[in-house]
């Protein structure tokens, strides 16, 4: 069974904690008290994880990486089962770059719920402009998908799963922290990889709320965390590194992971949202 996020189990060759230490940017010893921080010239150099082992106890304590939680064969046959009972996903999401272009993103998705019953699907809305979810099929991958993320992760019950069919080479997905509307708080989101080698980065950035609660936070730095997402693997992001980190999915990098960096990747985002997020 994975561990629970709050797990802090560190690798062999790392400290207790897998978190790099934060260095405090301090003013000037002779200036006023209320000056802002200073800021550091260089950023610090990112902690590369190759993701052939489990990772636990980065970010703030609660994002774990566990590989090999789907063997090559579920990998295949997952893949293949997904692409059938996905069948066309909807039209792709399109923005303005700043060239005032508008650009599709480079991925496709489909977001699924479950069905209460009376109609009612399970919602998790990021965007106004995101399509309805689909219910849950039965007997489907989803499940399966769904299923072994429920045994594998103590007292985790998500009610949606998005689908992610990232672009050859070019699929990636932008920093962001999950603030959708529903979003239980006290629940971490899942992320299962299949297909194509992509590396998620972290990087240290709190949110509003929580820097004025923690003010000292402003002066701080931490290392961006950079994790080589394998096929068949499970990332847990708890919800104080999803308030304090921002994640991103990283373009293909087949120079440092080869031909495995090469093809489609499809990832299953699985998260917990409150009754009330659910539409009548």
């Amino acid at each position: 069974m994975i561990p629970t996020t709050d797990a802090t189990a560190a690798l062999p060759g790392h400290s207790h904690s897998t978190k790099r230490p934060a260095t405090a940017i301090d003013a000037p010893s002779d200036a006023p008290s209320d000056l802002p921080p200073k800021r550091p010239r260089r950023s610090l150099k990112a902690t590369t994880v190759d993701g052939l082992a489990a990772w636990t106890g980065v970010g703030e304590g609660d994002f774990a990486y566990h590989p090999n939680v789907f063997s090559a064969h579920e990998c295949v046959d997952l893949t293949d089962r997904l692409a059938e009972d996905i069948g066309v996903y909807p039209p792709r999401m399109t923005f303005q770059a700043p060239s005032g272009k508008v650009v599709e993103h480079p991925r496709d998705r489909k977001h699924y719920g479950e069905d209460d019953g009376r109609g009612n699907v399970a919602h998790f809305q990021y965007s106004p402009s995101q399509t309805r979810p689909f219910p849950i099929p039965p007997d489907s991958a989803l499940r399966r998908v769904q299923r072994r993320v429920h045994g594998e992760i103590a007292g985790f019950g998500a009610n949606t799963l998005m689908v992610n069919r990232y672009d050859e080479l070019r699929g990636h997905i932008g920093a962001h922290r999950d603030t959708g509307r529903g979003l239980r708080t006290n629940m971490p989101i899942v992320g299962v990889s299949f297909g194509a080698v992509r590396e998620l980065k972290l990087t240290y950035r709190p949110d509003k709320r929580y820097l004025k609660q923690h003010p000292e936070a402003a002066g701080m730095q931490k290392a961006p965390v950079v994790v080589a997402l394998q096929p068949g693997s499970v990332y847990v992001l708890g919800p104080r590194t999803n308030r304090v980190w921002k994640h991103e999915v990283l373009c293909a990098n087949p120079k440092r992971h080869g031909d495995a960096a090469r093809g489609y990747r499809t990832s299953v985002t699985l998260r917990a949202v409150e009754p009330n997020a659910v539409p009548g």
